[in-house]
Order: C-alpha cells, then sequence, then structure tokens
C-alpha cells in the first residue's frame, strides 16, 4: 500500500478510491491520496467485517507505486461490484482499504479522523447485503450505462429504487420512472390502497423485500451489531441503505420498519414485516442508532457507554475509539487515539476522563470491576479501580450507592479544592487522598444467601424478614456496637433507628415508601424489634408469629420488593471500634474503611499481596466497594479532617 507522506502533522490526509470491474474478470481500483479538506465528492461505506477469510482479491494502481494486490472478504467484494454497478466513476472510503491496517501509528492516525472522514463524505451507503431470490423477475430491460458520476443526484426526490443486479454496471439509479432498468419505487406519500391485490407490481416488490430482510436478520454477521457503525452513520450528511436489489434512502428505511403496522393510516406500510423472525432486533437497533442520528443520545461519555453496550468490536480498545466521534470534542481531546497503548491504559484514560467530569470517583461504581491486584503476568489485565466498561452498567439498585440517596460522605469545599486524585496511566494507579475510617471486623451473610434459606424453608416473605433475616443481621450490628467507640466518635451508641437507616441506607425509616401507611409500617417495624427482643424470633415457622405482627404483614410485601432488590448483592458489617455499615458482597475482614475526598460515599480498601511489576508503591491497595456507613454520611469525618482532629492521606490503589 502506498504510504500515506511521514511529514503529516499539519495535514489531514486520507486515501480514496475508483473501483471498476468486468462480468467474470477480478476488481481493479486507482488510488489516490488527498488533503481532506481538499478531497473530491466521495462516498464512504458502512458495512460489517464479519469472521470471512479473505478469498478474493482487488488490484491496486496508486499514484506513484506499482500495482499491487489485496486480498479482501468475498462480502467486501460483493460490496464493491454492487457500487460499482450503480455508481461506477464514484471515489469511495473504505476503511478496510483505505487503512493500512498493520501500521499501528497510521491506523492510531487514521481512526481519530473517521468522525471527520464520514461527516464530510457526500454520502455514506449502509450494505446490509441481501441476495435477490433465484427465479424473482423484477426487471425486463437492463439498464444504459451512467452518464454522470453523481449517482445520487440522478436519484431525486424519490425514497426508494429497485435497481437489478446484472452483474455488470447498469444505471446510476435513474431519475424516473421511464428510464429502462430500474424503477423509482416510491415510498413518499404511500398510502395501504398501494397495496391493493390489483397492484401486482407493487405486492411483488414488497413480498421481495420482506424475503430480502427476513435473510439479512438470519445472517450470523449483522450490520447493526457492529459498534462503529453507529458513528458512521450518525455523521452522515446523506444516508443510503443497500439491500438487495433495493435502495433506499436512510428515512424511508426507518419509517418502513417502525411504523405501527396495525394503523390503516401508515403511510410507509409494507405488509407482512410483523411476521419477519428476528424483526423485532432489527426494528429496535435501526430505531436506536435512528435517535443517536438525531442527536437525542448527547454527547456524555457514560450516557454513550450504556446506549452501546452490547455491539461488537474486534478489538477491545475499539470499546472506546469507536464512540470517541459520538462524543463531545473535550473527550476527543482527553482520549487520544494509539493503538500501541494497552486496553488497561485505554480504560484507565477513560476512566480518568469520567472521574474528572463527573466530580469524582463515584461513577467508578456502575461498572463491573475485578477486585484483586493485576498479577505481574497480566499486561492486559485492568487495575481494580478502572469500570470494565466491556460489560453492561449495572442495572437499577445493583448501581453504586451514590445513586440511592443523596450522601455528602466526603464532600468539603476547601478540603476538595487542598486535595486532587491522581492518574498515572502508564503505571494504572490512582493517587487517592481520604480519610482512614475504621478496619472491619464482621461480616454478615449476605442478604442474598439469608432470604434464599427463608425460601427453602418454605416461609412467606414476611416470615424470611421476620424469622431469618434482620434476626441475623442484627447479630452483626450488636457485636460491632458491643466494642467500644472512638473518643470523637460521631456514632455514638447505635440505636434502632441507626440499624433501620443501615438497612435502608439512610433513608428516613418513616418515609421509605409512599405507597405504605407511614404510621402501620412504624408500628409494624417496632413490632417486629420487641418481638425478638423477647426472643419470639427463636419460634418455630409453624407456629403464629403473633398478632401484633400478622396484621402489618400485607402492606410489608411493596417495602420487601424494594428491600430486597437494595440488599440482594450486599452484605452488612461491622467495624473494630463500632461503625456499621453496608458493602458488596466481596467485603472481607480486615479490609479497611475510607472516605476519599469529594466521594459521595465511603469505599472498601484491601491491601495488595502481590504487586504490578510497574508498582513501586507499599503498601498498595485494590478497591473493593462503595459502602453505606451510618454516622458519616453527611460528612462528618471531613469536618473532622479540617480541624485537624483527623489526617488526610493518600493511599495508592491499583
Amino acid at each position: 500500500m502506498e504510504p500515506l507522506p511521514a511529514d503529516r502533522s499539519h495535514l489531514e490526509l486520507i486515501r480514496l478510491f475508483m473501483i471498476s470491474s468486468e462480468p467474470g474478470e477480478s476488481l481493479t481500483a486507482r488510488m489516490h491520496i488527498f488533503a481532506l479538506d481538499e478531497a473530491p465528492d466521495y462516498s464512504a461505506v458502512s458495512y460489517c467485517w464479519g469472521t470471512q477469510l479473505p478469498t478474493a482479491s482487488l488490484t491496486v494502481f496508486p499514484q506513484v507505486h506499482e500495482w499491487y494486490q489485496i486480498g479482501i472478504t468475498q462480502s467486501l467484494n460483493s460490496i464493491l461490484r454492487r457500487i460499482s454497478e450503480v455508481c461506477p466513476a464514484r471515489w469511495l472510503w473504505v476503511d478496510a482499504l483505505c487503512i493500512n491496517q498493520a501500521n499501528e501509528e497510521e491506523k492510531s492516525h487514521q481512526v481519530s479522523l473517521m468522525k471527520s472522514i464520514y461527516e464530510r463524505a457526500g454520502s455514506v451507503y449502509v450494505w446490509l447485503g441481501g441476495t435477490d431470490l433465484k427465479g424473482m423477475d423484477l426487471h425486463e430491460r437492463p439498464s444504459p450505462r451512467p452518464q454522470e458520476a453523481s449517482c445520487e443526484d440522478s436519484w431525486g426526490n424519490n425514497d426508494v429504487f429497485i435497481v437489478p443486479d446484472t452483474g455488470h454496471s447498469t444505471s446510476s439509479a435513474p431519475h424516473s420512472p421511464e428510464v429502462p432498468g430500474a424503477e423509482p419505487f416510491r415510498v413518499r406519500g404511500m398510502t395501504q390502497t398501494h397495496w391493493h391485490k390489483d397492484h401486482v407490481a407493487s405486492k411483488r416488490h414488497a413480498d421481495h423485500l420482506v424475503r430480502i430482510l427476513q435473510r439479512v436478520a438470519a445472517d450470523e454477521d449483522k450490520w447493526w451489531d457492529r459498534l462503529w457503525v453507529i458513528q458512521e452513520l450518525a455523521v452522515a450528511k446523506t444516508c443510503y441503505v443497500f439491500l438487495g436489489s433495493f435502495i433506499i434512502s436512510w428515512h424511508a428505511f426507518v419509517i418502513t420498519l417502525t411504523t405501527n403496522w396495525g394503523s390503516t393510516k401508515s403511510i410507509y406500510r409494507i405488509p407482512f414485516l410483523q411476521s419477519l423472525p428476528g424483526l423485532q432486533t432489527l426494528r429496535d437497533n435501526v430505531w436506536r442508532f435512528h435517535s443517536c442520528r438525531l442527536k437525542e443520545w448527547g454527547e456524555d461519555l457514560q450516557v454513550i457507554l450504556r446506549k452501546t453496550e452490547g455491539q461488537r468490536y474486534s478489538d477491545e480498545r475499539d470499546r472506546i475509539y469507536a464512540i470517541l466521534g459520538l462524543s463531545s470534542k473535550t473527550v476527543r481531546n482527553s482520549i487520544p487515539v494509539d493503538y500501541q497503548t494497552s486496553l488497561a491504559e485505554v480504560f484507565a484514560t477513560a476512566a480518568s476522563h469520567l472521574m474528572r467530569t463527573k466530580g469524582g470517583m463515584d461513577v467508578f461504581f456502575d461498572w463491573p470491576r475485578r477486585i484483586d491486584a493485576p498479577r505481574r503476568s497480566e499486561s492486559q489485565a485492568l487495575p481494580s479501580w478502572v469500570p470494565d466498561f466491556r460489560l453492561p452498567q449495572w442495572d437499577g439498585d445493583q448501581r453504586g450507592f451514590y445513586r440511592m440517596g443523596r450522601y455528602y460522605a466526603g464532600t468539603h469545599d476547601r478540603l476538595s479544592s487542598q486535595y486532587q486524585q491522581r492518574v498515572y496511566v502508564k503505571r494504572r494507579e490512582l493517587q487517592l487522598p481520604c480519610c482512614y475510617l475504621d478496619t472491619v471486623e464482621e461480616v454478615a451473610y449476605n442478604i442474598g444467601d439469608l432470604i434464599r434459606e427463608g425460601e427453602g424453608r418454605g416461609t412467606s416473605d414476611f416470615e424470611q424478614v421476620y424469622r431469618v433475616v434482620l434476626p441475623r443481621l442484627r447479630e452483626v450490628i450488636i457485636a460491632g456496637v458491643e466494642r467500644s467507640p472512638l473518643p470523637d466518635d460521631p456514632v455514638g451508641d447505635l440505636d434502632r433507628t441507626g440499624f433501620l437507616k443501615t438497612l435502608c441506607f439512610g433513608h428516613d425509616v418513616w418515609n421509605f415508601l409512599k405507597q405504605i401507611d407511614m404510621e402501620m409500617f412504624g408500628q409494624m417495624i417496632e413490632a417486629m424489634f420487641d418481638a425478638m427482643d423477647r426472643g419470639l424470633n427463636h419460634c418455630a415457622a409453624k407456629e403464629s408469629m403473633g398478632p401484633e405482627l400478622s396484621s402489618h404483614a400485607p402492606p410489608f410485601q411493596a417495602m420487601l420488593e424494594h428491600f430486597f432488590g437494595r440488599t440482594s448483592q450486599r452484605s452488612l458489617f461491622a467495624t473494630r471500634h463500632g461503625f456499621v455499615g453496608s458493602a458488596s458482597n466481596d467485603i472481607l475482614k480486615d479490609d479497611i474503611v475510607v472516605v476519599p475526598i469529594k466521594a459521595s460515599t465511603p469505599v472498601v480498601l484491601r491491601q495488595a499481596m502481590s504487586l504490578p511489576i510497574q508498582t513501586t508503591v507499599n503498601p498498595a491497595f485494590t478497591l473493593v466497594s462503595d459502602s453505606y456507613v451510618h454516622g458519616v454520611m453527611e460528612g462528618e469525618l471531613m469536618d473532622l479532617a479540617n480541624s485537624g482532629s483527623v489526617l488526610v492521606e493518600s493511599v495508592t490503589l491499583i
């Protein structure tokens, strides 16, 4: 491949090529290098690479160097032949051909230009594939070769065209029904009467389109599964979908697939689509992509990461690189594209950006993370503090504690301005200023196991909490409060309210659920604790739970559903000096609890037993979990730090 000039720092250079093909002969292309600002009108192709190996070849004639051949997949071969038939004299940009994939430096430079390349293209061709069915005679006459290179200009205001796949160059999509060889299959203004049984041609075309869609939806490698295509579509000026013999404007394609099929007023209604296997997934993705094209996603990196979950990519670093074009300029400047860096460095850079823009490390707990330190042999392993962006964000109540209420554990104006978190990407370390709170001494059963234990006994939801869950949890709380508190302990004696607040993560226990009668709820909780104090929790399951409790069982069901959802993946713990809290089920005895500066909640750390080779700080810690700790959630420890009673220290997370 002809190399791009070595000194290109002041230019945005791209390669463009023009295809020529003859029936039965291999494809040839002439390739030129242009400055992006001075490039001729061109079209960029959006397609699915797939998992195919190269089985065809393309002969390339560059500007200066001698010709060469490049291996291409059968899918790409079909794309190029099809485009050369409908738009032969057209400059094209295809990533597999216009980027030297073996040159990491060039690849990094070109990928950083991807947004501009698709943004400045005259049009983007979305290749969905779909071959025509044998024996389906849609066209009786071949089309003449085109007289102009700008094929889209001749397509006029028509939304859908049927262009025959004849194996040789044809018309560049005609501008009127009179041009032989291809029919403008107008969708704009179409009503249901167009599908009347007397309109045989239209009915035939609709059936044909449905069958092609059915084949495309059944393919293993689907265009809409690929992560890169979202950016390619979102920034395009004009977009056309290639689907078998059909060339469809993106607007018509969206409305055709997403219109309510049951409505008799649907102006884009194509019959039988509702019975197409796999169509719902196709519809959902097309509408999701279209909402991105309409700029409804915004430019926030965290939102875009959530919107693009489940998309496929071949290089794991592309989980971040492929969505930079959808993000703000600030994000793109913060995360440079460099394929010579490791996955851990790319994700650490993205995490650092989120921490700066979101005001702290709270956002890290919206994703799964590894909690052990990377071993020396794991050069690609993620540090414990870096979210694994390859995995979906936690849903609902499994997300960070900071989303469950208004907490200010690490919030203090003076301390926040004085102490800053620092990320060292190359060493994959996070220097975290924080205040030490205490060391974990005891951990309760995780609540999910307790619930399953109650289910095994065949008890009701109410009796599970009454006879199994609360007594076990209370054991560890009592063990905590029996210890001597610190001299300046902001918690003091932990009463029933403190215990309930820990279970409910600080929410006012008497206003925990608006739909429950608050007076009855309060009486129920008090009756439950009175019963436990009298030892009734040791009664056999078959015995009555007592009149003071049974009357409260119905309203308790709504609270249980909310409570179980929030606590099923969490455990209660007690520290050496009497603090009690809730954290993830990964917490262990001897973990330490600290309150980071700027964080909404305390976090749990664990000293690393072995250090990665790039880490020299000892001790270093791994990030285990965020937590709720009764008595320090409103900045009490920060007030002590501001007065000098508690030290602010910097710990190294790996």
